[in-house]
């Protein structure tokens, strides 16, 4: 992803600082995040279900959200941070990194023999990002709101955590189900769909 990052840089832009190109930095750094959850997603062959995904949706909405306070206290009461300061710092460190995690995430897809430990840990760093998307939202309102503009948090629960975190769900369940078929199922029909080697890695 730095490789595609670097190449868009020094072909595409008319300058080559990314802070020149905020609007171009801030969607291409987007797409690469959308690219490597997507290749994380698709690793995972594992049919959902509650059952069969309840660890990893358990690190999600209890451990996460514990880690999410815990640093947030940290910050708040021990570095002295500012409110916003603080939740933004929870925001951002307590989700793993679907990147930085690939050593001990799931192989390919229809891999024979996969490791219940590194599909936990794959599927959970596929949606943490997801997950802690509101709270990096939160602090953006409670800075708004420590600076004396008018701000709702009843907007900010209905529209950032229900609406957008809803039609994430819907959109990555069309997505995915559309892209899993190509990948697993077609693929096994036909030779030229078959994922080239480490292409999903």
């Amino acid at each position: 992803m730095g490789v595609l990052f670097i190449y868009f840089f020094h072909n595409i832009c008319p300058t080559r600082s990314p802070g020149d190109n905020l609007d171009f930095t801030l969607h291409l750094s987007e797409l690469i995040v959308i690219i490597s959850l997507m290749g994380t997603g698709l690793k995972i062959d594992q049919k959902f279900s509650f059952k069969n995904w309840s660890s990893p949706l358990k690190l999600v909405f209890i451990t996460m959200l514990l880690c999410i306070s815990a640093v947030f206290l940290l910050g708040y009461y021990i570095l002295g941070l500012s409110l916003a300061s603080a939740v933004l710092l929870g925001a951002v460190l307590a989700p793993t990194d679907p990147v930085l995690a690939s050593d001990v995430q799931v192989g390919p897809p229809n891999e024979k023999h996969t490791s219940k430990t590194k599909f936990i840990l794959t599927a959970e760093a596929g949606i943490n990002d997801g997950v802690a998307f509101p709270f990096s939202w939160l602090a953006v309102v409670i800075g708004f709101s420590m600076s004396g503009q008018d701000v709702s948090f009843f907007k900010w629960f209905t529209y950032d955590v229900i609406y957008r975190i809803g039609v994430g769900i819907l959109i990555g369940f069309v997505a995915g189900k559309i892209l899993g078929y190509v990948v697993f199922d077609a693929a096994k029909k036909y030779r030229f769909l078959k994922p080239v080697t480490d292409f999903l890695q």
